[in-house]
């Protein structure tokens, strides 16, 4: 796919720089009318000159570190920083679905997770995107996962606590 997303730059007098190519395929997830509708877009707001920070702002995609901060948050227990950072996540304007989904992925990926807790935490996320296809409150929902997750905090040989 790289190949050919640099043909289209050099073919359309787009400057593409190597890190955001590498992006475009992961955020894209390998479908080329994604990559380039995500191009075109990039394009028309910022010009010929196509950075990191423009594909993720015309994908929607949540920055990685914005999940892993949510994801430490949620781990920590704290009821305050949880508040704090869904009210954070809310302010940025963030779509929520987009972020369950990026959410589920770390937590899949995470080594320090069990799996018995990855599947309730995924049943979590699951319940928390149907309650926002039925027009459920984001904040709501958002601080309800955050909270419910609190048992990846603590546990003793596998067994969280809550």
């Amino acid at each position: 796919m790289s190949s050919r997303i640099l043909y289209i730059c050099k073919e359309e007098g787009l400057n593409l720089d190597s890190e955001a190519l590498s992006t475009l395929g992961s955020i894209s997830q390998g479908d080329l009318r994604r990559a380039i509708t995500y191009l075109q877009s990039a394009a028309r707001l910022f010009g010929s000159s196509i950075s990191l920070k423009d594909l993720i702002s015309v994908s929607r995609v949540i920055p990685t570190e914005v999940v892993q901060a949510f994801l430490a948050t949620c781990k920590s227990g704290n009821f305050d920083s949880a508040n704090k950072e869904v009210n954070d996540f809310i302010a940025e304007g963030y779509p929520v679905s987009q972020f369950l989904t990026q959410l589920f992925e770390a937590i899949v990926e995470a080594d320090d997770i069990s799996d018995e807790q990855k599947a309730r935490i995924s049943k979590k996320l699951g319940e928390a995107d149907k309650c926002l296809v039925d027009g459920a409150d984001e904040y709501l929902q958002l601080l309800d996962v955050c909270t419910s997750t609190k048992c990846l905090s603590t546990s003793v040989r596998g067994v969280p606590t809550v």
